[in-house]
């Protein structure tokens, strides 16, 4: 089984990943802004996921097969420094796994009624936030496999968004 490491684990999708998923891995590494604490095979850990040194260390020591970032700072203040942050620091400790972006179908293009995977040119916060962290997250260069999941619903019960997120961990 493997390790996982999820920012925005205290959050809504980051929480009913690990109440759905737990027993898919073996240790799951809950990056959060909340108190730390042991439950199970889950380890939450309290960080600022936006110092990379911080997130080196948790990654040295853990060294998990997958990360999985479900964090977004709703201020619209920090994302970008997060995925650098996560992204430097996974290429610093030569993280061979696969991290795993939680973007938002939101961020993408409709052309005659059919999604693309071309960027919309909306310029509400969320969306041109979601953009930003997107383009980078794809341009970096990495020592790892990337992906990014556009879920279609990401507050709020409801929606596959889980069984989708669990198929591609």
């Amino acid at each position: 089984m493997k390790t996982i490491l999820i920012t925005g684990s205290t959050g809504f999708l980051g929480s009913n990943f690990i109440q759905q998923n737990s027993h898919n891995f073996s240790h799951i590494i809950g990056l959060t802004r909340g108190k730390e604490k042991k439950e199970k095979n889950v380890t939450f850990i309290n960080i600022d996921i936006g110092n990379y040194l911080a997130n080196e260390k948790v990654l040295m020591k853990y060294n998990p097969n997958i990360i999985l970032h479900f964090a977004f700072d709703h201020s619209y203040i920090s994302n970008n420094e997060f995925i650098k942050s996560l992204i430097l620091a996974a290429n610093k400790v030569h993280f061979k796994g696969t991290f795993v972006l939680i973007s938002s179908i939101s961020v993408l293009k409709i052309n005659r009624g059919r999604l693309t995977f071309k960027y919309n040119s909306y310029y509400d916060p969320y969306c041109s936030t979601k953009r930003s962290v997107d383009r980078y997250f794809r341009k970096a260069k990495t020592t790892f496999n990337k992906q990014i999941v556009y879920p279609t619903i990401v507050y709020g019960r409801g929606g596959n968004w889980n069984r989708f997120i669990e198929k591609c961990v």
